[in-house]
């Protein structure tokens, strides 16, 4: 079935304003095998390595929102569709990020249609703009699989304070992506730039919804548009991560809003102050986050 006409002109009306913008180490005795500390440091590597699962890396930094956080949902039940808006919004402030007050310009879009495909296909035709930086082998992945979810990001880099970089130009008589960076940090430690999402985009297939609760909608959108996720994120999280919910799983089966492990990932990302240093850095934190808080209750 091909998508709602008034749904895709909605879509289109509302996405023509989100163009993208442009410890120390200790010499303690060598632990046995099976002592607490193996056991520990083990399952903090095995965190680590889903988060670099699940996680894309730009230019070996995470990308998050750092401000101006606007979701809106297009083309569901008119009736539902303010409440899921508010679901979204409380699951973003409750792990540590900002949201702007109503009525604000949308960032962070949720689109159902019946041919989700054929949705996608038709803005990466009329509105190219809205997949900038993006490879064509990636696009080309995104738009050519039938799958109940598609989404991507707008990822700029910006300076650590969140200025917006101006492009260098041309750089030896060729076009260059290069940005100027003024007021450079001489640091290991931190870095002079970082990566902001400035805007997400979901598109779902309305045909999977029925089963699903309001709270497992919004959950699985608020992962989708405040990380930016793998390709293969939905495959390898969690047989208990709501990243799973349009994946083919029963909605019974899968937890009724964001899970233990999805919530303390988004914590562990959003919480941090300064978001201006390395992949590795900001995964550590983020397993020590977790590792801190899972087994609680």
């Amino acid at each position: 079935m091909k998508p709602n006409s008034l749904t895709f002109i909605a879509a289109t009306s509302v996405l023509f304003t989100l163009a993208p913008t442009a410890a120390q180490a200790q010499e303690d005795a060598p632990a046995s095998p099976g002592s607490p500390s193996i056991v520990v440091e083990g399952r903090k590597q095995e965190v680590r390595e889903e988060l670099k699962n699940l996680i894309e890396v730009e230019d070996d930094q995470l990308a998050r929102f750092e401000s101006e956080f606007c979701p809106k949902v297009i083309g569901f039940d008119p009736e539902w569709t303010p409440i899921l808006e508010q679901l979204i919004r409380d699951n973003v402030v409750a792990v540590g990020m900002k949201v702007e007050p109503a009525p604000c310009k949308p960032t962070a879009v949720v689109i159902f249609s019946h041919d989700p495909q054929d949705l996608v296909k038709g803005l990466r035709q009329r509105m190219p703009g809205l997949f900038e930086g993006m490879p064509i082998p990636q696009l080309d992945r995104l738009t050519g699989e039938a799958r109940g979810a598609y989404s991507w990001r707008a990822v700029d880099m910006r300076s650590r304070d969140g200025i917006t970089l101006q492009p260098a130009g041309d750089i030896g008589g060729s076009p260059s992506q290069a940005k100027i960076v003024r007021n450079a940090a001489g640091s290991r430690l931190v870095s002079s730039v970082r990566y902001d999402i400035v805007n997400s985009y979901l598109v779902l297939d309305l045909e999977r919804t029925p089963g699903m609760s309001l709270n497992q909608i919004a959950a699985f959108a608020t992962m989708h548009l405040l990380l930016d996720l793998t390709e293969r994120a939905p495959e390898v999280s969690r047989s208990t991560s709501i990243l799973r919910l349009f994946s083919g799983d029963d909605p019974e089966t899968l937890p009724p809003e964001l899970s233990r492990f999805d919530r303390l990932t988004l914590e562990g990302l959003y919480r941090i102050r300064f978001n201006n240093v390395s992949a590795s850095q900001q995964r550590s934190r983020m397993v020590k986050h977790i590792s801190q808080n899972e087994a609680e209750e």
